[in-house]
Order: C-alpha cells, then structure tokens, then sequence
C-alpha cells in the first residue's frame, strides 16, 4: 500500500470538490493499457483529521476520443461551509453531519483536429454526467448549514465545439442541467 499527502483536488476525471487540509492518505491504483484501451481503478481513504473516513473509489475506461468513468465517494461537509460560516462553530458541532455520499457515471467524447488540415470544424467536446447525491449539505435561508436526508439525481450534459471561418472563430457551448430535487 502506498502513502501520500492527498488534497482530494480535480486529480480525476469526475471529482467536483476540493479540500484545503492535507492528511495521509492510503489509496491503491492499477492501470491496464491494451492497444488503444486504457483501464484505470483507485481506490482512497481518508485515515486522519476531521475528513477522517471519506473514501473514494473510482474506475475509469478510454478508447480513442471515448472515455466513461464511474465513480463512489462518502466526504465530510465542503471547506467553504467550514471556513466562510462565522456563526456556526463546526468544531462544537462534532458529529452532527453524516457523510455526503455520490455515485456517478460519466461519458465523454473529444474530438480536436489538427491545426494544419482544412474544415471548419476544429474541436468537438461533449460530455454527459448522471449523480445520486444523498445526505447532501447547504445554508439555510438563515445562513445556518442543514444536511438533508433525500436522494437527489442530478443529469448534467454539456457540448461545445470551436469553428473556424477563415481568420474569424467562434467557440459555442450549450449546457444543460437537471435535477428531480431542489
């Protein structure tokens, strides 16, 4: 088993939050190349501070422009509430929040032609990602963080793509998100 300082930052393809605190960590990787295909698993954990106990587990499969990824996290509340929230004093808090948990499925495709050849078209950028979120944490309207207790689905999908026409460019994206709870 290897260790390290891990600052779960964007390291992966799929993860959205970041931490300020750093810990050791454990966490195992394998990666399988075959051909064009290009497999990769991690798992992490958490095993020290108030993060203690979040985990990651995370699989990723590529071929070509082609790329799908799944991923499985439990993380204690974001940072921001813990340092941008003067009236809540998370250490007198202990544990009154569970852990937010989030399963996620990603696919994304990615296309970029090279500079030299002739078309309008030079990237193509597409990805579409499906989210249950449960125990998730927020401000109330009173400012006071409150976790609730529903499972939430999230669907993001996003596309953009870079044009060219000559020495004028334009880069278009359009975004869509969806949610069955607000």
């Amino acid at each position: 088993m290897l260790f390290r300082s891990v600052c779960f930052a964007e390291d992966t393809l799929f993860s959205s939050f970041s931490i300020s605190d750093f810990t050791v960590a454990p966490f195992a990787r394998a990666l399988f190349r075959i051909g064009k295909m290009e497999l990769s698993a991690q798992a992490e954990e958490v095993n020290g501070g108030h993060r203690t106990g979040d985990y990651r587990l995370s699989a990723q499969l590529q071929m070509y422009d082609f790329i799908i990824a799944a991923t499985s996290e439990a993380i204690s509340p974001d940072l921001i509430f813990y340092h941008n929230n003067e009236y809540y004093k998370w250490d007198l808090a202990g544990d009154s929040f569970r852990k937010t948990k989030r399963q996620q499925i990603k696919a994304e495709y990615s296309f970029d032609r090279p500079l030299n050849s002739k078309g309008h078209l030079k990237s193509l950028d597409i990805f579409a990602t499906s989210s249950l979120i449960s125990d998730n944490v927020w401000f109330s309207s009173s400012m006071l963080p409150v976790q609730g207790d529903e499972n939430a689905l999230l669907t993001q999908a996003q596309a953009s793509t870079s044009l060219q026409f000559g020495w004028f460019n334009i880069r278009l994206q359009e975004m869509l998100q969806y949610s069955n709870n607000d």
